[in-house]
């Protein structure tokens, strides 16, 4: 019998995403929402005593680091625009 092979977003546990959100200096509450994404993982994760803010993991092999580079510079010219767009952080309260 063989091994199914599992998939990259299957590693994808609370522990792995609070573990990558704290990796970056934030301290998470354990409060975790999956949002809707068509091809990504996209999560509101929650920070103590702070605005929660929104993790992105793309689908490996999908997107060029290029590609990602690009999405999150269209994101920083809308808030360059004053449009109700974060690209780090929810705009909705804890």
């Amino acid at each position: 019998m063989t091994q199914i092979e599992k998939h990259p977003f299957d590693q994808l546990t609370p522990d792995f995403i609070m573990d990558a959100v704290e990796s970056l200096g934030y301290r998470c509450d354990c409060r975790i929402l999956t949002l809707n994404s068509y091809e990504n993982r996209v999560y509101q994760v929650g920070i103590e005593d702070e605005q929660p803010l929104i993790a992105k993991f793309y689908r490996p092999e999908r997107w060029s680091r290029e590609q990602i580079l690009e999405e999150h510079s269209f994101h920083r010219s809308w808030l360059t625009m004053n449009c109700l767009l974060s690209l780090h952080r929810s705009t909705k309260a804890a």
